[in-house]
């Protein structure tokens, strides 16, 4: 039988915290199909701040964010490790039962619950820190042109 259309099983999470068993993955995946578009607005807004910020700072003394940017920096790291510390089971247990080609090409394990040719349901905790992830680095390119 193909393993993409058989019941899949999760690898077992020894402690799944709220936020992310109630964080909805089908949701959000729907709410950024639907709204792809803004990101147009989004970039023309940061390049139209970031050459204007350039502009208007040329001729003044530099912004001393040298601590903040070190705070910043380590929340980032810490959070890349704890996303990796979260997300890494559930990736080591694709590639070990269903290999690299399933882990980058087919949604499985660790995007659904997958009953024959239906996609019924989000589940795991890679759909929570694969959305987060480039969320909360969004910022830090604005940040490190400055």
């Amino acid at each position: 039988m193909n393993k993409t259309m058989e019941s899949v099983t999760m690898p077992n999470y020894s402690y799944v915290f709220t936020f992310e068993e109630d964080f909805d993955g089908d949701e959000s995946r729907k709410w950024f199909a639907e709204n792809w578009t803004m990101s147009f607005y989004y970039i023309s807004a940061y390049m139209l701040v970031i050459f204007g910020l350039q502009q208007y700072m040329a001729s003044r003394p530099r912004f001393e964010l040298r601590g903040y940017l070190v705070t910043w920096n380590i929340f980032l790291a810490v959070f890349s490790l704890w996303g990796t510390y979260r997300s890494a089971p559930e990736l080591l247990y694709v590639l070990q039962n269903y290999g690299f080609r399933y882990s980058c090409c087919i949604p499985g394990p660790s995007a659904f619950i997958q009953l024959g040719h239906n996609v019924t349901e989000q589940s795991g905790l890679s759909p929570y820190y694969g959305i987060s992830m480039p969320m909360i680095k969004t910022p830090q390119t604005g940040l490190q042109s400055c």
